[in-house]
């Protein structure tokens, strides 16, 4: 007995290749957007955290590396949601990204790596939250630059 498989046309193929793509860049974007809000919420929260007015240099230049986080971070979310270009999207991702690793620096240099227990957490929010953004951000321009190669 012969079994005759049914053979799809190759056009239901092509549309269902396309199909799963598509919701794979779109659940790309909206994960960015999720991690990109996360992101600037827990980086306003520290911010809010390590504010300080004082005489101690140290502390105040903290502070100065969060807030600046923050307002990377925040417009980082604003290119997102406003649709910027992808240059503009890059950009703004690195400006995050050279403010998160100030902050990092900052925070852990030599001497300085007792911080209060509510600053810890929130940077390890932060990190958490910047974590997620740069993994996507990485798959989305290994991905670009793989188109650009073909």
């Amino acid at each position: 007995m012969k079994h005759r498989f049914h053979q799809r046309p190759l056009s239901v193929l092509v549309i269902c290749v396309l199909t799963s793509l598509a919701g794979c860049v779109g659940m790309g974007s909206a994960n960015l957007r999720g991690s990109a809000h996360q992101l600037n919420v827990a980086s306003n929260h520290l911010s809010v955290q390590a504010q300080y007015k004082g005489e101690d240099i140290y502390r105040g230049r903290i502070s100065r590396y969060a807030e600046s986080l923050s307002k990377a971070a925040e417009g980082f979310d604003r290119a997102l949601r406003d649709g910027d270009s992808r240059d503009d999207l890059e950009d703004q991702y690195r400006r995050v990204t050279e403010h998160y690793r100030e902050l990092h620096d900052g925070l852990t240099s030599a001497g300085h790596t007792e911080q209060s227990e509510h600053l810890q957490q929130s940077f390890a929010d932060v990190t958490a939250a910047y974590r997620q953004v740069q993994g996507v951000m990485s798959a989305r321009l290994a991905s670009e630059r793989e188109r650009m190669r073909y």
